[in-house]
């Protein structure tokens, strides 16, 4: 895992996206997908979306 990915993103924020209280932007999610070693297709799944 690669802290320094989250310098920007606080705590509550992420306690908040996991309880599903509120929506990241694309740059958190950016963010926690490289604090994980994943690619941003890899965390988000849009497959199920209609575009």
């Amino acid at each position: 895992m690669k802290k320094s990915a989250l310098k920007y993103v606080c705590k509550t924020s992420i306690g908040s996206i996991e309880r599903g209280e509120s929506n990241p932007s694309i740059e958190t999610l950016k963010r926690i997908a490289l604090a994980l070693n994943m690619e941003l297709k890899e965390l988000v799944d849009v497959s199920n979306f209609n575009l």
